[in-house]
């Protein structure tokens, strides 16, 4: 019996393989349709920073994902803060202000030197909407059991645009 038909068989499996995996949409590798996707605006921070984010409407929620990194630069400091989300209408409006923790809550200095996060913002974000995300460097609520998987308000945002000093929406 000739070896043709086994080597054909194990190239379908890997072409199957591959192309399975190559999903558009979502960092997470599920399909969603480009009409819910959210643009999304990182902002840049010094020693550790966004690298990754999606936003996408599920339903009634917006759920927002990505991962933080430690900058090639940054071999010392703790990576320990938390991701500030702001909400910004087309008109430049600022919507809501949020803040979420990644996990692990210490970013390695050594292997991966990222770290998760996801937030389900409890609406669906109005059409025309930018997300705006930054890493910020502050231990709030890092103590606090109850804000693991959870939102929560951060007093020093700084997503916020600077040009905007109140949040319209609470």
């Amino acid at each position: 019996m000739s070896r043709l038909p086994y080597f054909t068989v194990l190239a379908l499996f890997i072409v199957v393989g591959f192309l399975s995996g190559c999903q558009e949409g979502s960092i997470s590798g599920g399909y969603v349709d480009p009409a819910l996707v959210v643009p999304t605006e990182k902002i840049p921070s010094e020693y550790v920073y966004v690298a990754v984010a999606a936003a996408h409407i599920e339903g009634r929620i917006t759920r927002v994902v990505g991962r933080v990194k430690r900058a090639l630069n940054n071999c010392c400091r703790n990576a320990t803060g938390h991701v500030d989300i702001v909400v910004v209408a087309d008109d430049g409006a600022v919507l809501d202000a949020v803040s979420v923790l990644f996990r692990p809550r210490n970013i390695s200095k050594t292997g991966k030197k990222s770290a998760k996060f996801k937030a389900d913002l409890p609406y669906a974000v109005p059409e025309g909407t930018v997300l705006r995300l930054r890493y910020h460097d502050s231990l709030d609520a890092a103590d606090k059991e109850a804000y693991a998987d959870a939102l929560f308000q951060c007093e020093q945002n700084t997503a916020v645009p600077e040009e905007h000093t109140a949040v319209l929406l609470p």
